[in-house]
């Protein structure tokens, strides 16, 4: 007699009759933790797919990411293809209730916009520079 079968003879009448149902949860059970490594598998595979390498930038050997300077990314790149600057005022106005004065605060933020053409073979790329800081790095289509 196996142990199975001996933990089932001292079991009451009324569930001697549910054996099989026993079994189909044993495989139940080893299905959801089958179905559950998957899933997390599935889960871990797709966040690598959607973290985008248009985060930073390879030149060369080096690689060009969100808050370089502009100076290390002509450094590392070399010129770009096209620069574009303009200025962007960026202010909020804190009003005190009660009051009669308002605050208002603005700033000048100088944005360089830079695409670098790096080729047939791969995507152009967009940088955009916030005071001298590189703030995005983007993909554009192919390059020429």
């Amino acid at each position: 007699m196996t142990e199975l079968e001996a933990s089932i003879e001292f079991l009451p009448p009324h569930r001697k009759s549910y054996e099989h149902i026993f079994n189909i949860g044993m495989i139940f059970n080893c299905f959801k933790v089958y179905a559950m490594k998957n899933i997390t598998i599935w889960v871990l595979g797709l966040s690598l797919c959607s973290f985008n390498a248009a985060y930073a930038m390879r030149c060369g050997n080096r690689l060009v990411k969100p808050g370089d300077y502009k100076d290390d990314v002509l450094a590392r790149c070399g010129e770009p293809d096209f620069v574009e600057t303009h200025t962007k005022i960026v202010g909020r106005t804190l009003h005190f209730s009660g009051r009669t004065i308002d605050l208002q605060q603005y700033e000048e933020i100088q944005v360089d916009e830079w695409v670098y053409n790096l080729g047939r073979l791969r995507l152009r790329q967009y940088l955009r520079f916030e005071n001298g800081r590189l703030k995005e790095v983007k993909s554009l289509g192919r390059g020429y």
